[in-house]
């Protein structure tokens, strides 16, 4: 009986550190993929991209730049270290016109940001063998 607990502990702890380990991926792909989709004229959109965990982020708009999105990406991916199963993941961008972004007022982006994220995301997703 003493090894059967066990056995089902470790399972089960193995399959808790794993799922955290595909959700952080997961995570990190549509981050990367949000800061990716971002048009940039200046590169400020891309700089505001943010995460938080558990709470949302009420935030001011920071006037730095980020043309090609890597610093933003890093930071947001180091963010995501702390996650765990069960958190909440909040991103947010606070540049007055990221509505408009979203609504295809870009050239760059006129699917918008988010819902391209979304949609590539969900059939990646939906490929998956379980």
């Amino acid at each position: 009986m003493t090894q059967t607990r066990y056995i089902t502990h470790y399972t089960f702890n193995s399959f808790r550190a794993h799922s955290a380990q595909y959700m952080r991926k997961i995570a990190q792909h549509i981050l990367t993929q949000i800061v990716e989709h971002t048009p940039v004229h200046t590169g400020r959109a891309k700089a505001n991209w943010r995460l938080s965990l558990d709470s949302w982020e009420e935030g001011k708009w920071s006037c730095d730049t980020d043309p090609a999105g890597d610093a933003t990406i890093d930071h947001m991916i180091d963010s995501m270290q702390a996650f765990v199963p069960g958190d909440r993941i909040y991103i947010s961008n606070s540049v007055p016109y990221i509505m408009m972004l979203e609504n295809g007022y870009s050239n760059q982006a006129p699917d918008g940001i988010l819902a391209v994220v979304e949609r590539e995301t969900q059939q990646l997703i939906n490929g998956w063998e379980l």
